[in-house]
């Protein structure tokens, strides 16, 4: 069974990993880390990602070290996103006479974890390891800049860049009394990659004129140390009410910084177009400081019918600072407001399929760390301070894969969809709707079993 269940985990990444490129043009990720993944597993995303006081006997929930003293199995956790983004800028933002919006349409797809989790003592001890993604810069704009001299120029920006984290985690477990636990846990995370910066102004239409070149490019490499606690109050018929905080310390994460300022003519750009090099700075050393964050939730679980639960999340992103180019706007503090649940028909009728799938749904909202007063976005200018907000509805199924016995239906294919929306067209900002669609594999098998003889 362990043999099919980890052919299984290889044949689900081997399907869709050649699926998933990086298209996608996000202008709002040239600032700050990029646009930030949510850390939770597709389990929870279904029901708006309530990860705080979220545990269980085959739960992998990363996102709060706390939950892996509640597992009884051995959990492969595993999944991949594909979204469609649809982009809107009113035409005067643009520069355009012409009244309306236009919109353009992106794609992109993703891992969005790969982890292992297993109880080291049952009812004490688990622990866990695994990688997933932190943050993406991708996007690439012109902008072309009429002149009184005659000639127009082109401004263009380019960024592509991801951060991830490998994980190791532990959480212990202690009871209080016969139904009542308290969770405490630990995940140590390296944080590491590498952001790619390009900022171009070419005189497109001017032969053999000069034009200039600055590339950044940052490599990242440091550690952040996450925290949670979860206080699980039983019941006598197998419900529970889960109380669950979750945080990380503020880090400072060192980081190389390699900046080059060229000249190049555009008509030989890909053929040997950069004429010589106007200064470089290269492996320079330097900080980047990430803030702290807290969050918190409630949840009530009857594990044969329903759960339900809500969380909120806050980080101190004004502390961000940064020795490498961010976009050259200041962050402000976020929160993430979020309520979902979860239904399952009939836990015992597994001879009809469809009354042991369980289906989810939840909303959240969201203040992002930008804000823009008198600033620019891709160089149009924007007069406001109101910060950006995002919202999404989401869905989700959670289906067995086996349909026997409750005792037997462990592993799942789990999917969720979130139909969202971040930014807005006033002021000369850009909107950006999205609908995301995340699949994830959950196997689930009993290891480190001591065998017994008659």
């Amino acid at each position: 069974m362990l043999k099919v269940k980890v052919s299984l985990c290889i044949a689900f990444l081997l399907l869709f990993t050649p699926l998933l490129k990086a298209q996608i043009n996000s202008p709002y990720s040239r600032f700050g880390v990029g646009n930030l993944y949510e850390g939770y597993p597709v389990d929870l995303a279904g029901f708006g990602g309530l990860t705080a006081a979220s545990e269980g006997p085959t739960l992998l929930n990363y996102a709060n070290p706390a939950s892996y003293a509640s597992l009884q199995l051995t959990t492969l956790s595993t999944g991949a996103y594909f979204t469609d983004l649809f982009v809107t800028q009113t035409n005067s933002a643009l520069g355009s006479s012409s009244s309306g919006n236009s919109t353009q349409g992106f794609q992109d797809g993703a891992l969005t974890n790969l982890s292992i989790a297993f109880p080291v003592i049952k009812n004490h001890w688990g622990a866990s390891f695994g990688l997933v993604p932190y943050s993406r810069e991708e996007y690439s704009v012109a902008q072309l800049n009429n002149t009184n001299l005659g000639y127009n120029s082109y401004d263009s920006f380019d960024d592509s860049g991801s951060l991830y984290k490998f994980y190791i985690g532990n959480g212990v477990q202690f009871k209080l009394d016969s139904l009542d636990r308290l969770n405490l846990g630990l995940n140590v995370s390296y944080l590491f990659g590498t952001f790619s910066q390009s900022d171009d102004l070419a005189f497109v239409d001017t032969f053999n004129a000069y034009n200039t070149q600055h590339m950044e490019t940052q490599k990242v490499g440091g550690f952040i140390f996450q925290g949670g606690i979860q206080y699980i109050k039983g019941f006598s018929n197998g419900a529970r009410l889960v109380f669950g905080l979750q945080g990380n310390l503020q880090s400072k994460i060192p980081i190389t910084v390699t900046n080059v300022w060229d000249r190049f003519v555009f008509q030989d750009v890909g053929n040997g177009g950069v004429k010589d090099t106007i200064e470089g700075e290269y492996n320079q050393r330097g900080t980047m400081v990430l803030p702290a964050s807290i969050g918190g939730g409630i949840v009530y679980d009857n594990p044969t019918h329903f759960t339900i639960g809500i969380n909120y999340d806050y980080t101190n992103w004004s502390k961000f600072s940064t020795s490498g180019d961010t976009g050259q706007v200041p962050l402000i503090n976020t929160w993430r407001a979020a309520i979902g649940g979860q239904w399952l028909p009939d836990v015992k009728d597994y001879h009809n399929y469809f009354k042991i799938i369980k289906y989810s749904a939840g909303f959240y909202f969201e203040q992002t760390y930008l804000s823009f007063n008198n600033s620019q976005i891709s160089g149009i200018p924007v007069n406001t301070t109101v910060p950006l907000y995002e919202y999404a509805l989401t869905l989700g199924a959670s289906l067995p894969l086996t349909h026997g016995p409750t005792f037997t239906r462990f592993s799942s294919l789990n999917l969720a969809v979130e139909l969202g929306q971040r930014g807005t067209l006033k002021d000369g900002l850009l909107r950006e709707r999205f609908l995301t669609i995340s699949l994830g594999l959950t196997l689930n098998d009993m290891w480190f079993m001591k065998r017994k003889f008659d």
